[in-house]
């Protein structure tokens, strides 16, 4: 009897075992900036920015650096392991500057974990970084908002398929 109820236990064990994370477990965090428009010039910056990574208010990851948006390269992409409860929690991003060197920006894309966020289009109206809220205007004029202009942070949102100021 005690044998049954052992062999038993350990089967359950085993299978339960087999379908749970463990707490150490990571999972990669991507993120891609598309910073490049086929109809415009130095879309680019020599600022850093920043990159938050949020679970409703709480900061679950950042990174600061700058982006290397070429004209042969589309898009910028970052990649980081982090513990797999965090990156599943990921509902939203904020990218920052403090420099008045403005990025373009017309696609956002993040995944972690079986979720995956893609805000913006190839080469469609975008957003303008940057502290200078002019910058927005000129060759970008038709391809940015007017009526947001540049902003020193934008949020993006999974599910919607716009940026938010986060001052």
């Amino acid at each position: 009897m005690i044998r049954v109820f052992y062999t038993s236990f350990m089967a359950l064990f085993i299978v339960l075992a087999a379908h749970t994370t463990p707490a150490f477990a990571s999972e990669l965090l991507k993120f891609e900036i598309d910073c490049n428009h086929s109809k415009l010039s130095d879309t680019g910056t020599k600022d850093k920015i920043a990159v938050e990574f949020y679970d409703g208010d709480k900061l679950v990851y950042a990174k600061i650096d700058k982006l290397s948006c070429s004209s042969t390269s589309d898009a910028e992409y970052w990649g980081v392991f982090r513990n797999t409860a965090d990156v599943k929690a990921v509902d939203n991003i904020k990218v920052k500057t403090q420099g008045s060197d403005a990025l373009f920006i017309d696609e956002i894309k993040w995944q972690g974990y079986y979720k995956a966020a893609y805000i913006g289009k190839d080469n469609g109206k975008g957003w303008c970084l940057s502290t200078n809220k002019s910058d927005g205007k000129g060759e970008w004029k038709n391809h940015v908002d007017q009526s947001f202009g540049c902003q020193s942070c934008l949020k993006f949102v999974r599910g919607d398929q716009k940026a938010y100021s986060c001052k």
